[in-house]
């Protein structure tokens, strides 16, 4: 059997659950990460019953290259090579510019864009010797109008 791989990046909460819980549904296997590890194992005890050995999650901290290197890696590791690669992680900290906290805009730009980039550049070289596959990043509203208190709003993906 071939099997068909979505890799997700925040796969515990929101677009990236429903999501790969859809997928699931489809027959597909999912590998994919989220930054909180009580979240991680409260997925991995949700889905065990429902999906079993059909997913691979793990808990992965994107705002560091360390994170998202890892994540890279262990996918690797594991053999997967993607069908799909779902960039979802992203984080909003709201606030205005200068009472924010600082690295702010850092954690943002690391988690929204880097991640993205970093691991589309780790996963993709497998994608493409296999000659297929697809890249989806999802964005945040903010990537088309403005929020009040968004000082340092970070979007591209």
């Amino acid at each position: 059997m071939n099997k068909k791989w979505i890799v997700i990046t925040g796969c515990t909460s929101g677009i990236g659950k429903v999501t790969a819980i859809r997928f699931l549904q489809e027959g597909y296997f999912v590998a994919g990460c989220g930054s909180n590890e009580k979240k991680v194992e409260s997925l991995k005890m949700e889905w065990s019953s429902r999906f079993p050995n059909q997913f691979y999650v793990f808990v992965a901290d994107l705002s560091t290259i360390e994170g998202q290197d890892t994540f890279s890696e262990k996918i690797k590791k594991e053999g997967i090579i993607p069908d799909i690669l779902l960039l979802n992680a992203g984080v909003f900290l709201p606030g205005p510019i200068l009472e924010e906290e600082e690295g702010a805009l850092e954690k943002q730009f690391a988690i929204n864009v880097q991640s993205a980039y970093r691991i589309t550049r780790a996963l993709a070289p497998s994608m493409m010797s296999k000659q297929k596959g697809h890249i989806i990043t999802i964005c945040s509203t903010a990537s088309f109008t403005a929020y009040s208190n968004g000082g340092s709003i970070v979007t591209g993906k």
